[in-house]
């Protein structure tokens, strides 16, 4: 065998090995929540009280968390998979993380089309939460997948808090991150107060990078 078919050869089984291992993805952590009927698996944070829709209507009767009535219809329906919250406190917003489901393929995100597709995120929040300031648009890795982070504040998330006292207008902060799966997509959402970012966003950070995508897209 000359020299330079071992050359091909060897670039033909690197690449195998490579593409292998990408699509397997990085492992699962040993104390994950996974989620089969959704295809993902993500490490809950230490102190953070989880809810799904199998635990939706206790967790609704908890006085410690506060739920907003359409959270609780798209939990129940499905479309969001889980939340992670902080316990509520009167007239403030609650620090939480969500993972809503999206029912679509996508195509690869690149840095062509991804003001277009976080201009659409923008809308959508905007649509719920009111007044949304987009401050930073990026590309990142989850999970070793091409995925899209939108950083941005919000002006006030009035039906985020309890309603028994009036809602101060402290400026809130909303992090969406869309990552890709084989059949559908994945909104990883966190919204907390903006003077309490710095005590709660390396546990977003933390759990953005325990992430997984158990059906992975064909193309990363």
């Amino acid at each position: 065998m000359s020299q330079r078919v071992k050359l091909v050869v060897f670039i033909v089984l690197a690449f195998m090995a490579w593409y292998v291992l990408l699509s397997r993805g990085r492992p699962v952590h040993k104390n994950a929540y996974v989620d089969r009927e959704n295809d993902f698996s993500v490490l809950p944070p230490e102190n953070w009280i989880l809810v799904t829709k199998n635990n939706l209507k206790e967790a609704s009767h908890q006085p410690a968390l506060y739920l907003p009535a359409d959270i609780q219809q798209e939990m129940a329906s499905g479309k969001i998979a889980l939340g992670f919250l902080q316990k509520a406190r009167q007239g403030k917003v609650t620090p939480s993380i969500y993972v809503v489901i999206v029912q679509e393929r996508f195509p690869k995100l690149n840095k062509r089309d991804m003001q277009a597709f976080a201009s659409l995120l923008e809308k959508s929040a905007a649509n719920i939460f009111g007044t949304y300031q987009k401050e930073s648009v990026r590309l990142i890795k989850v999970d070793a997948i091409q995925s899209l982070r939108v950083s941005g504040s919000l002006a006030s998330a009035h039906h985020m808090a309890p309603p028994q006292k009036p809602l101060q207008g402290e400026p809130i902060r909303l992090e969406i991150v869309f990552v890709r799966g084989a059949q559908q997509a994945y909104l990883i959402t966190f919204i907390c107060p903006l003077q309490e970012l710095d005590r709660h966003s390396k546990t977003f950070e933390k759990l953005l990078d325990s992430f997984r995508v158990l059906r992975r897209p064909s193309f990363f």
